[in-house]
């Protein structure tokens, strides 16, 4: 057993693990020990994000020459891609050419090239900047130079926001669908770059805060390769088109800066600043056979939602060790890590009486029943012209931010789900009042056996940090011959946008209807 000593039992002490075996030879040869098989089988994620075709080269041989490195029976691969929308490509397998294969069909799939549509945006601004005809409008107009450098800022702002969700809810899909397997896990990530929303760090600390508890490490690949674009120039002219203060608590708008600290804060490391990936990736497969495990049980049960820096040392002397950072002290709710976002509405939902500082709806709605289970559909909404709003008149836009949180029990008051959705949004400050005057709506996918059930649902508006909550009890039927699904008043139809719901009863024909 490893000897492991807590500096503090203070969230923020620095746990220290000293290191004394492999975690295989422990278990073989440890008094009393049982060995068990299923911690030597390697998972390994090849994870695909939308790249350029010079990307996608450089990514193609990078992968096929980690394939090459000598893959053994108990290690599994699996092939993604992330297009929107996370995407298996190939199974997890150990078969050789089926993996090729797999690698071949993302080499030659088309796929947005996120990163180069900013770097454009970027290059359009300090053009404008030092007064150069970087687009075909003429500059010499001041007013319609003006607008064009608003636009820009505005199309980078939605890229930082909306591509950064996209790629962090992904990215939380795998973890979540690995966190029950056995052994170490592996994501080789192939990207010219992670982009995270700069108003949300939370988020992207939350996703290495839950691989990190899941035993899962990330090794980042920039398939951007070398190049001679000064990456803290163009995130000095992110910042400042989209408003961004990069001060102690944000995060960077570095995309490369953003694939590092994912790899090393979950005990991996970046490839970088390369062209040649094949000797690095070569050492990524040598980690995956080789590695040692510590465990511990912390000496402090406050879960505050704080960050615990985790420290590892060695006695022996010339060693670096590659480790983990640490991670947020949250707890478990059924058996799932807690998201920082959730803290305060589970707060509001323990106090003793609800909050109720502004007008919230919930609602469960039932359609079709699959085999034991019925599809249902978890609506909030609340009225936009109540919520909190900060301007920014630098960048000309609007923003507010409210998250959804709902726990649904069943007749003997025991969560059977949990169910959250965090919503962020920005606009141009001429739709403020438009936007005003509308709804706030989230609609939730939950499928639920027959039975009585209590949703406890609780709104939060992140800007003035105030709460409402509500409490419906829902009957969900069994199934029959003949099901019906509820009948529902809709407030408006508007155009399929795609979302996580892809699939939802709400789409039809291309449009989505709002409750």
């Amino acid at each position: 057993m490893e000897s492991v000593k807590k500096s503090s039992a203070s969230s923020t002490a620095a746990d220290r693990t000293c290191l004394r075996k492999p975690a295989r030879l422990r278990a073989a040869t440890g008094a009393g020990s049982t060995f068990n098989p299923l911690r030597e089988i390697n998972v390994v994620s090849l994870v695909f994000e939308g790249m350029g075709p010079q990307s996608r080269k450089r990514a193609t041989l990078a992968a096929k020459a980690f394939l090459d490195a000598e893959l053994r029976a108990n290690t599994y691969i699996g092939v993604f891609s992330l297009n929107h929308r996370l995407s298996l490509v190939q199974q997890y397998t150990n078969d050789f050419s089926q993996l090729n294969q797999a690698v071949d069909r993302v080499a030659n799939g088309a796929s947005p090239t996120f990163v180069q549509d900013m770097r454009n945006q970027v290059a359009l601004l300090d053009g404008l900047a030092e007064g150069g005809a970087v687009s075909s409008a003429s500059h010499s107009d001041t007013a319609a130079a003006a607008v064009e450098r608003q636009m820009a800022s505005f199309t980078l702002s939605l890229l930082s926001t909306q591509v950064g969700k996209l790629s962090l809810d992904a990215l939380h899909q795998l973890i979540r669908g690995q966190a029950q397997l056995p052994g170490r896990k592996t994501v080789v990530y192939f990207s010219e770059g992670l982009m995270i929303p700069p108003e949300e760090p939370e988020r992207f600390r939350a996703l290495i805060s839950d691989a990190n508890r899941a035993n899962i490490a990330f090794y980042t690949v920039d398939t951007g390769g070398l190049d001679v674009t000064s990456r803290v120039g163009e995130s000095r002219t992110i910042n400042m088109a989209i408003g961004h203060d990069p001060g102690a608590d944000a995060l960077p708008t570095n995309y490369q800066e953003n694939l590092r600290s994912l790899a090393e804060d979950t005990g991996g490391f970046a490839v970088e600043n390369t062209n040649d990936m094949t000797l690095p990736l070569r050492r990524v497969m040598e980690e995956v056979r080789a590695h040692y495990e510590a465990a511990y049980s912390p000496a402090s049960a406050n879960y505050d939602g704080h960050f615990r820096t985790i420290e590892v040392l060695t006695t022996r002397p010339g060693i670096a060790i590659q480790s983990r950072k640490g991670y947020f002290a949250l707890p478990m709710l059924n058996g799932e890590p807690v998201a920082p976002f959730e803290m305060a509405a589970l707060k509001a939902l323990n106090s003793g009486s609800a909050p109720h500082a502004f007008e919230f709806h919930a609602g469960a709605l039932r359609f079709r029943s699959a085999g034991d289970e019925t599809e249902c559909r978890a609506v909030f909404s609340v009225p936009s012209g109540v919520l909190s709003f900060t301007e920014d008149p630098k960048s000309g836009l609007f923003r507010m931010h409210v998250s959804f949180v709902a726990l649904i029990k069943d007749e003997q008051g025991q969560i059977v789900r949990k169910i959250s959705r965090d919503v962020p949004f920005q606009a141009p400050s001429g739709k403020r009042a438009e936007f005003e005057r509308g709804e706030t709506a989230v609609t939730l996918p939950l499928s639920l056996p027959p039975g009585r059930y209590r949703m406890e649902a609780v709104a939060i508006d992140q800007q003035s940090q105030t709460a409402s909550a509500r409490k419906i009890a829902f009957w969900v039927s069994a199934a029959g011959q003949i099901g019906l699904s509820d009948l529902v008043f809709v407030r408006s139809v508007q155009p399929d946008t795609g979302g996580r719901d892809g699939h939802g009863p709400a789409r039809l024909s291309g449009r989505r209807s709002y409750p």
